[in-house]
């Protein structure tokens, strides 16, 4: 008779449990605004053979299937005016972020894939252009801090970035920083 009551008590509280959890909004969507650099070698201001630094911004899109996986989407442009180079990178594929929005915290974990472009001046300043496309991947993550309603900062984001852009087939550092609005 105690372990009937017993389960009556819990099946009647479990409705409450459910209802305070619903009161945590979960964004269906976030967008992303913000600044991007990639370097290799480590060391973002050195600039000696087979190392360099990009700067430039991101976009990104993210829509949540439940409460910890959802799909990112997103583009970044980086440019270098010492080499006069441009890289793009088009990038998608599921992020994995736990339930911590109630602390003001989301951080996450993705592990993206997609293309890469580059834009170098091959021939030593002529005004000829080499265009190259090939496939990348990024895997990482980061951390987004909430601002205010609907507004987040990420603080940092970082990834593991590797594109099969010739010559030099490189794997490097992808550090972001931006803003990011919740729905």
């Amino acid at each position: 008779m105690k372990n009937l009551l017993l389960v009556v008590a819990l099946l009647l509280a479990w409705p409450t449990v459910g209802l305070s959890q619903a009161g945590q909004a979960v964004p269906r969507f976030a967008l992303l605004g913000g600044f991007t650099t990639v370097f290799d070698k480590g060391d973002p201001n050195s600039f000696s053979v087979g190392s360099f630094h990009f700067d430039g911004g991101e976009v990104s899109a993210e829509v949540k299937f439940s409460r910890c996986v959802g799909i990112v989407g997103g583009y970044g442009l980086q440019w270098n005016k010492q080499e006069e180079g441009l890289q793009g990178l088009a990038l998608m594929g599921p992020q994995f972020s736990p339930r911590a929005i109630h602390l003001g915290l989301i951080p996450f974990a993705h592990v993206l894939v997609g293309f890469a472009h580059g834009i170098t001046d091959g021939t030593n300043g002529n005004g000829s252009y080499g265009v190259t496309i090939v496939s990348a991947a990024a895997v990482g993550g980061g951390l987004d801090i909430k601002m205010g309603r609907g507004f987040w900062f990420r603080a940092i984001q970082a990834d593991w970035l590797h594109a099969d852009l010739r010559p030099d087939y490189h794997t490097t550092a992808r550090i972001s920083a931006g803003i990011v609005l919740r729905h």
